[in-house]
């Protein structure tokens, strides 16, 4: 919606931005902050937003007990009777695949850890509970003795932990380590190919978060978008044709939400730019909270963000009115 208004002033009279990362983009000034979403993902998992002590430092951990196992067949084995996976794990590689399958629960059940149920991340095919991110860490909140016995009952906590996300319609007997629809798979393929030919948004990992060490790797990442799509990688694309901070700090009438439950809040805009490009924080909410549809468990936070959305769009349209009369 923000770059909408930049491009076309003439048209758009004005623009809510909703959880729009539009500093997470090659070229920014000062550089994207690239560990964000995964230090957001983990904050959804600490006691600050409600979920158990102990989750996020389980978590962690978890991948350690996974990699290590998948330097055996034995261990390889454990993994799959642990995850109930349907399938077994024939190599070290195919079982190294495991963790980034099971991260992909956490970081989907973080964009859409609403206050009530809802079945927006599902593709409205299943529904996740309230709080979705509490309900997966409810399997990590023991403490796992440093045993054998014990880093085979913290993958049997990640199984119940993932089965939130991947197991939502509560059929499934075992994971195939797909996605959990047909239409998600798609969802995720469509921003795949936008990721390499237009909005390449790197991460990383594994500093200050839950996860393992995972630096972004743009050459790698080149090859990947080549071999996969066939399509150039364009690290800057985004930031030169929309201008990045600078295009924003020149443009006007436009409000920048963001949740702070929502991952990627920490590469969108979080202070005003100038007096009409204002941002607004929605205290409680994750992906776009404030644009869905009222509801009887919306927190503050959220009814008070809407207040002030409302408050520039009456503003935009009186001037709209007065320009054009």
């Amino acid at each position: 919606a923000a770059w909408f208004r930049i491009k076309y002033p003439h048209v758009i009279d004005g623009a809510v931005a909703a959880s729009a990362p539009v500093l997470s983009f090659v070229g920014e000034s000062p550089p994207a902050n690239l560990t964000a979403f995964s230090q957001l993902v983990t904050y959804d998992a600490s006691p600050a937003a409600g979920s158990a002590a102990n989750c996020a430092a389980n978590v962690k951990r978890v991948w350690d007990v996974l990699f290590d196992a998948a330097t055996t067949a034995a261990g390889r084995a454990s993994i799959q009777d642990g995850l109930g996976l349907c399938s077994a794990l024939l190599s070290e590689d195919d079982a190294l695949s495991v963790p980034e399958w099971a991260k992909t629960s956490f970081v989907y059940l973080a964009m859409g850890n609403f206050p009530y149920p809802s079945s927006y991340i599902m593709n409205g095919g299943s529904g996740l509970p309230a709080f979705p991110v509490r309900e997966a860490c409810k399997p990590f909140a023991p403490t796992f003795p440093l045993t054998e016995a014990g880093n085979f009952s913290l993958l049997v906590a990640l199984r119940a932990s993932v089965g939130v996300y991947y197991n939502s319609t509560h059929d499934q007997p075992c994971y195939t380590r797909s996605a959990p629809s047909n239409e998600s798979q798609v969802d995720a393929d469509f921003w795949d190919y936008l990721f390499c030919s237009e909005l390449y948004q790197p991460q990383d990992q594994g500093i200050g978060d839950m996860f393992w060490l995972d630096l972004h790797d743009q050459t790698a990442d080149a090859a990947r978008c080549l071999a996969k799509w066939g399509v150039t990688l364009r690290p800057e694309w985004a930031s030169t044709v929309y201008g990045g901070r600078k295009a924003l700090r020149a443009s006007s009438n436009i409000v920048f939400s963001n949740g702070n439950l929502d991952p990627w809040a920490g590469m969108g805009v979080l202070e005003d730019l100038n007096p009409s490009v204002v941002a607004v924080r929605v205290e409680g909410g994750a992906h776009h909270l404030d644009l869905m549809f009222s509801h009887p468990l919306d927190p503050p936070g959220v009814k008070r963000a809407r207040k002030e959305e409302l408050k520039h769009v009456a503003k935009w349209i009186r001037q709209a009115k007065a320009t054009a009369a």
